[in-house]
């Protein structure tokens, strides 16, 4: 799965071991997982995605069951993660707000062009 550069940036300074139990049962040697696991890669991108296709469907009919199904998708992945023990409670909700403060601030960075891009997309077709 390719890594998120923020989601990499917080790994390489956290540097926080996966959970015994998640390695004992991955990995029959004592060997550690490549990487670390704090904050958690999966719920970064499950929920950037569900705010991408939140974000994109806003100005439609089907806005409210866009953000419902993508969030239900994004708490989906994160009890997984729990459930299976391949994080800490701490990773999923480090992930959860860290994807948070990124896309808040890249649709307050780019708000302006989307408003512009939606009235050229009014003109052109109607």
């Amino acid at each position: 799965m390719q890594e998120a550069p923020l989601n990499l940036l917080a790994k390489c300074h956290f540097d926080r071991l996966w959970p015994d139990f998640y390695q004992q049962i991955c990995f029959k040697t004592p060997t550690l997982l490549p990487d670390p696991s704090f904050p958690s890669g999966h719920t970064m991108a499950s929920l950037a995605r569900a705010c991408v296709v939140g974000i994109g469907c806003w100005h439609t009919r089907g806005r409210w069951l866009a953000w419902g199904a993508g969030l239900l998708f994004a708490l989906g992945v994160a009890w997984s993660r729990l459930y299976l023990s391949a994080h800490y409670p701490s990773d999923v909700l480090a992930g959860w707000l860290a994807t948070g403060a990124w896309v808040s601030s890249l649709y307050l960075a780019t708000s302006r062009y989307l408003a512009e891009l939606r009235r050229l997309g009014r003109r052109l077709w109607g």
